[in-house]
């Protein structure tokens, strides 16, 4: 099993799905996240994402040095590199040279980080505002920018880059990450279809003879997951469209046609008014969304209640939209918010 240590990056979960993708069973876990459950469970190398902080901020998702010095292969991605680093003793500094996008790399020095890659030259994806001055001691430096900035390093198990090779614009990316699965000796006996075929039928154990509710905004995550309760409890199921008022136009026609073709039975709400007069006269935008969220959630509880029997509901709500939409550093670290994770009710 690979641990990604989550320092707050919005790519987390892209690595997580390339090293699935690659035959190995990945579990991501906060940066505050104990040693002890970190490494001594059945664990073959750890990732340290990146993130959008500075190592000299007051607020930094920091770990425990205590990461570092365990004996399985680690690889630090971006402010991976970047804590890492200052973690060790290296500098790291803010730059005025700015690299985010596209940019060329030029290899050093070949390792098993980047064993099998030709090109001495590639393309890579940049995100960042600090750099990596001066390396910790006995570390190398494997790779540099064309800005000269230090895009690599390493000393024994500890791996580092400055690039993201989880995207898709990176040369090589799931190369590098194959490598350093390689560097790890996982197990490549991740497979996605048994997962899928564990999932459901763990899910008709849980449910069988009971009835539930979910929402449906005809999006693909709430779609997605009502067609698969639909194949698990089928007319014990009743996913919930409510129609917020703020839809465009012809908008739920659109949905109706869409999801009746999928033989689902939704119950249509018109709140339309309802919505429109709580946003009456607001002006901000993040109030905008908390009354969103707030009356979304009302609306919702008042119609599950005419469900005679409903005892479940289904969060049909993509993984991301939690992380951008939960605090877990400060409440300016929030990225958005999301009727269907904020002000959920308690059940």
């Amino acid at each position: 099993m690979i641990k990604i240590i989550d320092c707050g990056s919005q790519l987390t979960q892209n690595i997580a799905r390339r090293v699935r993708e690659l035959g190995v069973f990945t579990e991501i876990v906060p940066f505050n996240t104990s040693y002890e459950n970190v490494v001594e469970q059945d664990t073959d190398g750890l990732i340290i994402s990146g993130g959008q902080f500075s190592v000299h901020d007051d607020t930094a998702p920091m770990y425990t040095k205590k990461f570092l010095e365990a004996s399985i292969p680690i690889l630090g991605i971006c402010y991976g590199l970047q804590s890492i680093s200052h973690l060790l003793g290296g500098k790291v500094i803010s730059t005025k040279n700015r690299e985010y996008g596209e940019t060329k790399i030029k290899i050093l020095k070949k390792n098993l980080l980047f064993k099998d890659i030709n090109s001495e030259e590639f393309t890579v994806w940049m995100s960042h505002g600090d750099i990596l001055e001066e390396v910790p001691s006995g570390f190398e430096v494997l790779a540099k920018s064309w800005n000269n900035h230090i895009a690599s390093i390493q000393r024994d198990n500890i791996y580092a880059v400055q690039f993201h090779p989880e995207v898709d614009h990176t040369e090589h990316g799931r190369k590098i990450l194959d490598n350093f699965l390689e560097i790890c000796k996982s197990k490549r006996t991740w497979d996605p279809e048994k997962e899928y075929n564990f999932i459901l039928n763990k899910t008709r154990e849980k449910i069988e003879g009971k009835i539930g509710v979910g929402g449906i905004s005809g999006g693909v995550d709430s779609t997605t997951v009502s067609v698969l309760l639909d194949r698990i409890a089928g007319e014990n199921y009743h996913p919930i469209f409510i129609d917020n008022g703020l839809l465009r136009l012809n908008e739920i026609n659109e949905v109706k046609n869409n999801l009746s073709s999928l033989g689902l039975r939704v119950h249509y709400v018109d709140a339309s008014e309802r919505f429109l007069l709580k946003l009456k006269g607001v002006i901000d935008s993040d109030e905008k969304r908390k009354i969103i969220g707030h009356e979304f959630i009302r609306v919702f509880e008042e119609e599950a209640r005419k469900i005679p029997g409903a005892s479940y509901l289904v969060q049909g709500t993509l993984y991301p939209d939690v992380i951008e939409s939960v605090p877990i550093y400060s409440a300016s670290s929030m990225i958005k918010r999301h009727h269907n994770v904020e002000d959920c009710p308690k059940i």
